[in-house]
């Protein structure tokens, strides 16, 4: 009879348990959900805006970054979005063809950024700017197939001001430590920067690096009038940026 109420103790408790796991996985997959649909709607919003800038006056911000001027932007055409999309300024779209990726980039690399679109590290250059242009990426999301680049590949970067074509010219593994990687550079260069090893499960070690120079003759319609950051300006926050990312990449 003891044994008997063991085993439907520990039926009991099995079921309990397969319950459990099966609430734990709905409630994942519904966050998944909710995360991918907001990344979706992010980028479709953004996507209008920079339309809406290509064809509008344009301002700059105290980012540098070039929005249509107040009025450009319609009550209908805002419609529907949520005001927290505003606060995540669109500076161009992404284009690899050789990975098939096409993203948003948005200002900032916080963690609320990368979660909806490729960010465009504070005090580097925009782009087709003289300097280095740094934009860093999930390893899970939008950069997952950035380890198949190779030298000589194209990248697009598409802004309302034109579009830039940058060809690469290496990919490297680096420590979170090589910072030399955000510094400023003499050409117009573009960093594409984000975790490694790719599939590795939790806070990944490494950080995977692609470096690219724009192809003069690839340019259109572009404003190449800016100079560089200074170099001090941007050395003295390469140290809290490279935290920033070792948290969030």
């Amino acid at each position: 009879m003891r044994s008997e109420a063991k085993m439907r103790l520990i039926k009991r408790r099995l079921v309990c348990c397969r319950y459990l796991f099966l609430a734990m996985g709905l409630v994942a997959l519904g966050y998944c959900t909710v995360v991918l649909m907001d990344a979706a709607l992010y980028q479709s919003w953004a996507q209008q805006q920079l339309k809406i800038a290509a064809g509008s006056p344009l301002k700059a911000n105290r980012l540098g970054v070039m929005f249509p001027v107040a009025g450009a932007v319609s009550p209908r055409q805002q419609r529907g979005v949520p005001d927290f999309h505003a606060d995540m300024s669109p500076v161009g779209e992404l284009d690899i063809p050789h990975i098939g990726l096409s993203a948003i980039i948005a200002e900032g690399t916080s963690a609320w950024v990368l979660s909806r679109a490729v960010g465009h590290l504070r005090d580097t250059a925009l782009p087709g700017e003289l300097g280095n242009v740094v934009l860093a990426g999930h390893r899970d999301t939008f950069f997952r197939r950035l380890g198949t680049l190779k030298t000589g590949d194209v990248i697009k970067v598409i802004t309302p001001q034109g579009q830039y074509v940058y060809g690469v010219l290496f990919t490297r593994i680096v420590s979170p430590g090589d910072t030399w990687v955000l510094d400023p550079s003499e050409g117009r260069t573009l960093t594409l920067v984000t975790c490694y090893p790719f599939y590795f499960v939790g806070g990944a070690p490494m950080r995977f690096i692609v470096r690219a120079s724009i192809l003069p003759n690839r340019i259109s319609k572009a404003r190449l009038s800016r100079s560089a950051e200074a170099p001090t300006k941007v050395a003295a926050r390469v140290g809290n940026v490279n935290h920033d990312h070792s948290e969030v990449l």
